[in-house]
């Protein structure tokens, strides 16, 4: 008998009868098929058709155009003479190279931004290191805890890229001696003026930041001070 189709990943052909014409060549494409969602891996979601380098895979936006017209939040896997087109299923989740995301589908077969949780990263800040990760880098964690031994100026790094939403909690303990102080730049503070960070001894501020164009403009917020 023909093959049938898998139900819900439809890239997948089975049931032939022993030595059926052309069973070999729907086996290829299944495996292919599986492969590629195993992989799971964009350069990048796009609309206009990428780079055709055999091993390519992209995801499809929303307003697909050229050779991807019409094939809208799919992924698009260049084989080396031809684009081949794959729907996702709901809750079906792709890795965004790009943007450095996790992309969930749903039961439209839109892809959106899942939520990660990342671990926490606890820096302790003193003369001889500050310069070595007064970075708060999103692509290592996006919850940092930071103990003072001196006065910071700390800097961001490596947010997603423009169009994705990122946010990022930032809580700093003061010095044992108690006075140090923080000097934030390039952030758009609720209210106009940035914070004065909590002079006493050992007392905890807590600071969130927002971006959604890459980090060219970061939102902030005092969460709380003196804990």
């Amino acid at each position: 008998m023909a093959a049938d189709t898998h139900k819900l990943l439809t890239c997948i052909s089975y049931g032939w009868d022993q030595g059926e014409d052309g069973w070999h060549t729907l086996n290829d494409a299944s495996l292919l098929g599986i492969g590629i969602h195993l992989y799971a891996s964009v350069i990048a979601r796009q609309d206009a058709p990428g780079t055709e380098t055999e091993g390519n895979l992209y995801l499809v936006g929303s307003s697909g155009s050229g050779d991807w017209a019409g094939e809208d939040h799919k992924l698009a896997y260049w084989d080396g003479t031809q684009w081949l087109f794959y729907t996702a299923w709901e809750g079906f989740q792709v890795y965004d190279k790009t943007t450095n995301q996790v992309l969930t589908a749903n039961a439209s077969g839109e892809f959106f931004p899942t939520r990660v949780i990342r671990p926490m990263v606890s820096m302790i800040d003193t003369d001889t290191n500050v310069e070595t990760f007064g970075s708060l880098d999103f692509s290592v964690a996006d919850k940092f805890h930071v103990t003072l031994t001196d006065n910071w100026s700390p800097t961001f790094a490596n947010f997603p890229a423009s169009g994705a939403y990122a946010d990022m909690t930032v809580i700093i303990k003061q010095a044992v001696a108690g006075s140090k102080t923080v000097t934030w730049s390039g952030v758009t503070w609720v209210g106009g003026s940035g914070p004065t960070m909590t002079a006493t001894a050992n007392k905890t501020d807590i600071y969130r930041f927002y971006t959604t164009d890459g980090g060219t403009t970061i939102f902030g917020e005092v969460v709380g001070q003196n804990f």
